[in-house]
């Protein structure tokens, strides 16, 4: 499946979860890092694509409750990630990567690395607002 042209990334390429027959009607949210474009948010898990612009990077953060499935679609991004802010292993995710886990309670902090935004399929649990934010250049605080 090609869903880079002309430098964009085709949205309308994703796949939809396993078993998924519900209807997708795409929302767009901007954020300082980029975007995130929700396809899919029930009261049991949420699927939607992180844009995250060439050099730029998330929060640190943990979440309570919410868990996270990525796989990076696009670019290269540089993972940190660990049982706290304080103990975090740094990993490289390209499209080769295999899908990656990141559990509630887990420290996590990405950076698009390279010339090209990063895009992300990430499948979560539904819990949109839990956000612990440990470290944020936007001065966002925590959400939950």
């Amino acid at each position: 499946m090609k869903t880079v042209q002309d430098g964009k990334f085709d949205h309308s390429q994703f796949m939809l979860p396993l078993g998924y027959t519900g209807e997708v009607e795409p929302v767009t949210v901007d954020k300082p890092w980029g975007e995130e474009i929700w396809f899919i948010v029930t009261e049991f898990f949420t699927f939607k694509h992180l844009v995250l612009d060439s050099g730029k990077e998330f929060s640190l953060q943990t979440h309570r409750v919410k868990n996270e499935a990525w796989v990076v679609l696009q670019g290269t991004l540089r993972l940190l990630v660990g049982p706290s802010p304080d103990e975090l292993t740094e990993l490289t995710l390209t499209p080769d990567s295999q899908a990656f886990h990141i559990s509630h309670g887990s420290a996590h902090r990405a950076k698009a690395i390279g010339h090209e935004p990063v895009i992300i399929a990430e499948v979560s649990t539904s819990q949109l607002d839990d956000v612990i934010r440990h470290e944020d250049h936007w001065g966002r605080g925590t959400l939950t």
